[in-house]
């Protein structure tokens, strides 16, 4: 079994951060997964030749390097919420991390949130880290 911690950027810090705290209590592997979305793929960074794939792995190897010494980097393109659903999925998952954003009384009464749409989706227990108050 393994342990996810779904990334977006380096504010989700906490989010490995909890992924290792669980994957060292359980013994298991460390997945720290990036999904590039729709507009990850319409808004190229740089002049380079790494491919979006390759950015969104590369984004999550940057955000698991700065917490955890021994991780896998996972890249996947598509809508994050489904993405990460279908990576639990396919994995054999025993917990999944996700990071939560303050949002104001009438953005949680919307829905769109990929954090809400994850624990509504996945099989499996879902770990929810709040943004610390700086």
């Amino acid at each position: 079994m393994v342990i996810v911690s779904a990334v977006d950027g380096a504010e989700d810090r906490r989010v490995v951060e909890e992924g290792v705290s669980l994957a060292e209590a359980f013994g298991e592997e460390l997945h720290v997964l990036h999904v590039a979305s729709r507009e990850d793929i319409e808004r190229p960074e740089g002049g380079g030749s790494e491919t979006v794939l390759e950015r969104a792995e590369n984004r999550a190897a940057d955000v698991g390097a700065d917490v955890a010494d021994d991780f896998v980097a996972v890249g996947r393109i598509g809508r994050p919420a489904q993405e990460i659903d279908d990576y639990v999925s396919s994995t054999e998952t025993r917990y999944l991390v996700v990071g939560g954003r303050k949002r104001t009384p009438i953005g949680k009464a919307l829905f769109g949130s990929i954090t809400q749409s994850v624990l509504l989706s996945v099989d499996c227990p879902v770990v929810a880290v709040r943004e610390r108050d700086e």
